[in-house]
């Protein structure tokens, strides 16, 4: 996806994981419980597994030419993954029955340019989609596009009357099912789907998002009822495929999209967009509120966002990644920072396990609610210890915890 990139305000931030005793729980053995649930293959789609305690990691996708280590591994310590051929699907699928692989189609998007897998090949819908020139957003008589993406054009998802104006959302969900079939996939992730990815991004600009106002009034509404009509066909289905829209960065205040729609989705740029580009202190706030919300409404929630290896700041960009997770997180609530198309994996995400399960379900509320004042951070409890999240440039001394504990440490990768 591309992801519209604001100027944001560095912050230097700490992560503190206490845990209350000497719980050093061996890292690799202790994944596995993630993956309880069992079901057998063609009987539906596979359910995504509990997160209250551990970490769930699911990849964005994985490349061909793996070593069966390389898959093995993946396999057993990751929940899923999304774009793989039918061969590979069934690689994984040989190591980790329960394995789920998502169809990535791009949301309100088509490209000349993008492939997918379908069986084995990997290849595009062009050719067919390009003929249907009632399917694409028109301004003034004008293909919109995508800026800086020559090969990116916002299709006509448009509603009147609760119908679709153009035949492109019953297209667009055949295709999905289709493919799913093909692919051995549990759902959909659909890319590119919301604001983030088109307002005050394209060229032309059409009517529909010629403003904040128009956007709120004559875009997404539609874009509401595209998701319901798309999740009720995927849900129709006998596999009753998931449907998981990428929902962006979840940091416009005006956006009042119902992300309470679709079974869940991806927050691309949770908490921050990379190493030395981290969010301002209010949108930082209103991302956690967000998917806590949704958390709250047991939504399948994937965060995504990309710390760079070579940064110096590298160690306390994954802590900070992997504490506002566990600070946030709900049942099915998953991470990935990757760094390529393999499957990385972090000791960071051992504080998951020997942390135990969480006391209380993800808060309502907000963010706010786990605000500790007498500290100056934010503080979730967990089984055997406690979370700490300071998202503000200042640093944070916290001279009694009024006990004694043990600090979670990490290194490499």
């Amino acid at each position: 996806m591309k992801l519209i990139r604001r100027k944001r305000l560095l912050c230097r931030l700490l992560l503190a994981v206490i845990l209350s005793a000497q719980l050093l729980i061996n890292l690799i053995s202790s994944c596995p419980e993630v993956f309880a649930q069992s079901v057998p293959i063609g009987s539906g789609a596979h359910p995504f597994p509990d997160t209250a305690s551990g970490v769930g990691v699911f990849l964005d996708q994985q490349p061909n030419g793996q070593s069966s280590a390389q898959v093995n591994f993946a396999a057993s310590h990751c929940v899923g993954t999304q774009k793989l051929t039918t061969s590979l699907a069934q690689t994984y699928r040989a190591a980790n029955p329960n394995f789920i692989i998502l169809e990535y189609y791009l949301g309100v998007f088509s490209d000349s340019i993008a492939t997918v897998p379908i069986g084995n090949t990997w290849t595009t819908d062009w050719p067919y989609v390009s003929q249907q020139t009632s399917w694409f957003l028109q301004a003034n008589g004008v293909d919109v596009q995508q800026n800086g993406g020559d090969s990116d054009y916002v299709m006509n998802i448009l509603f009147s009357n609760n119908q679709p104006v153009t035949g492109f959302p019953g297209y667009w969900t055949q295709q999905c099912i289709s493919r799913a079939r093909t692919n051995l996939d549990d759902g959909v992730f659909a890319d590119s789907s919301t604001i983030d990815t088109i307002f005050g991004n394209v060229t032309p600009t059409p009517p529909q998002l010629a403003s904040v106002s128009a956007t709120q009034t004559q875009w997404i509404p539609s874009l509401d009822q595209y998701w319901t009509f798309c999740m009720n066909a995927l849900h129709s289905q006998p596999e009753s495929f998931y449907f998981l829209p990428n929902f962006g960065g979840l940091i416009t205040g005006w956006d009042t999209t119902d992300y309470t729609i679709p079974d869940g989705g991806m927050n691309e740029g949770f908490c921050y967009w990379g190493s030395g580009n981290y969010l301002a202190l209010s949108d930082w706030q209103l991302d956690m509120n967000r998917v806590l919300n949704l958390n709250s409404l047991g939504k399948i929630m994937m965060y995504q966002t990309y710390p760079s290896a070579s940064a110096s700041s590298f160690n306390e960009d994954v802590w900070f990644a992997v504490g506002s997770y566990m600070l946030t997180k709900g049942h099915h609530t998953y991470i990935n920072l990757p760094l390529g198309l393999e499957c990385d994996w972090y000791p960071q995400y051992n504080a998951g396990y020997n942390l135990g399960a969480y006391q209380s379900e993800p808060s309502s509320s907000g963010v706010q609610n786990y605000y500790n004042s007498n500290w100056g951070v934010y503080q979730r409890y967990y089984a055997n210890g406690f979370v700490l999240v300071n998202p503000r440039s200042q640093a944070v001394a916290i001279n009694n915890l009024g006990a004694t504990y043990q600090l979670e440490v990490a290194s490499g990768g």
